[in-house]
């Protein structure tokens, strides 16, 4: 998760502030690759500082708001800043999950010598190890099917990321014995 606030409108970020500074929660996965994004506030300043994850998979967001609009609707203070503490939900209303690019690999796990199959054509492949560091790729390719061979590298858990014609992403994890 990378927390922080914004006060960005420039389109850098797919959200939109309603004023001054927000929170803006990001959620990506082992490889770097943005899940989803959020911010929260209202027409005043809202600084966000700490983030944990609850046990039924959702997250608690703690900061400072000086907003009684908008998000914020329990500060009857305006103006000064108070504590603001937001339950999230598991899902955000997203699933997470969802890929229009589907690739299988077989064998997993495997001594480094595998099989990538896609059920599109893919213009990208990226094998990165568990530090996020990339260890093999192929680019503007048009093929489903990838003999991939990453024996030179050390056991351990490596992340396959796949882009296909379309943009559509997915992401394996893979165990090389």
């Amino acid at each position: 998760m990378i927390l922080g606030f914004t006060w960005s409108t420039d389109g850098d970020i797919t959200v939109v502030n309603y004023n001054l500074y927000d929170y803006f929660i990001m959620k990506i996965n082992n490889v770097g690759v943005p899940q989803w994004q959020l911010h929260l506030g209202g027409s005043n300043d809202d600084f966000t500082s700490s983030i944990i994850q609850t046990n039924d998979g959702g997250y608690l967001v703690g900061g400072v708001s000086a907003s009684n609009d908008f998000d914020v609707t329990l500060n009857n203070q305006w103006g000064n800043q108070e504590i603001w503490i937001v339950k999230l939900s598991p899902s955000l209303g997203v699933n997470e999950n969802y890929f229009q690019n589907k690739i299988s690999i077989y064998p997993n796990p495997n001594s480094g010598k595998f099989i990538l199959y896609s059920n599109k054509n893919l213009s990208n492949i990226k094998v990165f190890d568990i530090m996020g560091k990339e260890v093999w790729s192929v680019g503007a390719s048009s093929n489903s099917m990838f003999d991939i061979d990453i024996s030179q590298y050390s056991q351990g858990v490596y992340y396959v990321r796949s882009v296909n014609d379309q943009g559509d992403v997915d992401i394996k994890k893979l165990i090389k014995e």
